[in-house]
């Protein structure tokens, strides 16, 4: 069976829980068992890898979380997330191609960076999550894309090596993302 993932609203609380399930409706039930609330569906997302998508969701809330799978989100993050839900029906998969590129197998998945204006360490984290969450393949085309190897991409979204500003335009467009680039000198104290 196809697993989902989904995303609760507690009608009591306001609080969000995204989780993945092969049974939303039956997952409601149990939600609203286990936890003595008032839980509904707000969104539900038919994806290829539904784990490694709910992971990327959650650190995209990490600063959000109240416990477990349960976010405390803005109105504004809680509109951004529900259109990731309704723009999101299937992730590409990547390949490389012969002019050093990334290859779409299927149709390309719009990614929208928040409008919101990012500190440098925050987009990190954010590019991060996004990486983390491309299927098999992303990683390796990228790296044959920038010219290195997938060692070290795999160190990039992990972390353990910072991400190269003059790399933001080819990992950027890797995810299909619209996006401006501002650059705003740190305001002394």
């Amino acid at each position: 069976m196809t697993q989902q993932v989904y995303v609760l609203q507690d009608r009591n609380s306001g609080l969000l829980k995204v989780g993945v399930s092969v049974d939303v409706q039956a997952r409601v039930g149990q939600v609203n068992r286990e936890f003595g609330c008032e839980a509904v569906v707000i969104g539900v997302l038919n994806v290829v890898d539904a784990l490694r998508t709910e992971r990327f969701i959650h650190g995209m809330l990490e600063d959000c979380r109240v416990v477990g799978e349960w976010f405390e989100v803005s109105e504004r993050k809680q509109n951004y997330l529900l259109a990731y839900f309704t723009d999101k029906a299937e992730r590409p998969r990547y390949t490389g191609n012969l002019n050093g590129g990334l290859a779409q197998v299927n149709p390309p998945a719009q990614f929208s960076l928040p409008e919101h204006p990012m500190k440098w360490e925050e987009f990190q984290t954010f590019l991060r999550s996004a990486m983390a969450a491309q299927p098999r393949g992303y990683q390796s085309a990228l790296a044959h894309q920038l010219g290195v190897t997938p060692g070290y991409v795999n160190q990039l979204v992990k972390g353990s090596r910072p991400i190269p500003p003059e790399s933001l335009p080819a990992l950027l467009d890797s995810l299909s993302a619209d996006y401006f680039i501002r650059i705003v000198p740190k305001q002394e104290k």
